[in-house]
């Protein structure tokens, strides 16, 4: 009994001395050290995903940190993707292009993303420790992260300090399955909850730094303005 005291509290005091930068240092350390990391110049990933229980095949095409196309299809057939270039973001579906605004564009543009927190002081974020955390009935650690306003929290596991789950105002994704490939520890499945829906994701085949048309990146010059939702009128042009 006197035993598992000390243990708990040696666990408090390890938590309470814990800070933003040392869960950092950890995480960068787990997926396989800061050179690897700064190594990546681009990625693909070729997996499935579920949609409303419609298996779909998902290619995504990223050259880290501003540039992201991914596509969806069915049985070959493309049925809807988008991508970025760091400065614009677009969706297509059913063969129609629209460029993305407001928290849609947000959202496609962090895909691009995929290291947020290295260098996080030099790119203007701020990153804090929340505390410890419970994923999936596993120890975590819970980092507030914001980043020009929005705020998102992120959760590393308390043993390996791998990230597990991601959070935001526009849902949640809980990272498992990590392989290696090329040196650094990659989620191989990801399970996304947003307000419309659950999305599980699996990729069994992820490529580390492949040739990449730079093509995929450029916005399609057919791109409309994106219609208002069905019941909302589009802005006042003040004519």
């Amino acid at each position: 009994m006197i035993g598992i005291l000390v243990l708990t509290l040696s666990s408090c005091a390890f938590a309470g001395d814990m800070t933003a930068d040392d869960v950092i240092a950890k995480y960068v350390e787990a997926v396989g050290g800061e050179k690897a990391i700064r190594g990546v110049e681009t990625l693909f990933m070729k997996g499935s995903m579920f949609m409303q229980g419609t298996p779909l095949e998902l290619r995504m095409y990223v050259q880290p940190p501003e540039k992201a196309y991914a596509e969806v299809s069915m049985n070959n057939m493309v049925m809807g993707g988008g991508g970025t270039d760091g400065t614009n973001a677009w969706g297509t579906q059913m063969g129609q292009t629209f460029k993305l605004e407001g928290e849609m564009a947000k959202q496609q543009m962090d895909q691009a993303d995929m290291f947020p927190l290295l260098d996080y002081k030099k790119r203007g974020r701020e990153v804090s420790y929340i505390g410890e955390a419970t994923v999936k009935g596993k120890p975590a650690h819970k980092l507030q992260f914001v980043n020009h306003g929005d705020t998102a929290y992120f959760f590393f596991d308390a043993e390996t300090f791998l990230l597990v789950k991601e959070e935001s105002g526009m849902g949640s994704s809980n990272l498992t399955n990590y392989e290696e490939v090329d040196g650094i520890m990659w989620p191989h499945k990801m399970t996304v909850v947003t307000p419309q829906g659950q999305q599980m994701l699996t990729f069994d085949s992820i490529a580390v730094n492949p040739e990449v048309p730079d093509s995929l990146f450029v916005m399609p010059a057919n791109a409309k303005p994106m219609p208002a939702p069905p019941g909302q009128a589009k802005p006042d042009s003040g004519k």
